[in-house]
């Protein structure tokens, strides 16, 4: 039977594993990554203006629909 301390070590040992590979693939992959892609990202800003949560509905999909207008030049007013 293996322990609780064979067992941490052991689940350690993995999650390093994982960081330095999660950390090599975005290093790698950065330099390829075409900025432009990521305009729409976050469409209502950092601090949202969706509503409050994932509930939110109509509100945010009507904020969405605006900003779409307006980065097309559809809405004049």
């Amino acid at each position: 039977m293996i322990g609780t301390t064979e067992s941490a070590r052991v689940n350690a040992v993995l999650v390093a594993i994982k960081v330095v590979a999660l950390t090599t693939f975005i290093i790698l992959t950065l330099p390829a990554a075409e900025i432009s892609n990521f305009n729409l990202f976050l469409p209502a800003g950092v601090f949202g203006g969706f509503g409050s949560g994932v509930g939110a509905g109509g509100r945010g999909r009507h904020h969405l629909l605006c900003l779409c207008r307006l980065r097309r030049g559809l809405d004049r007013g």
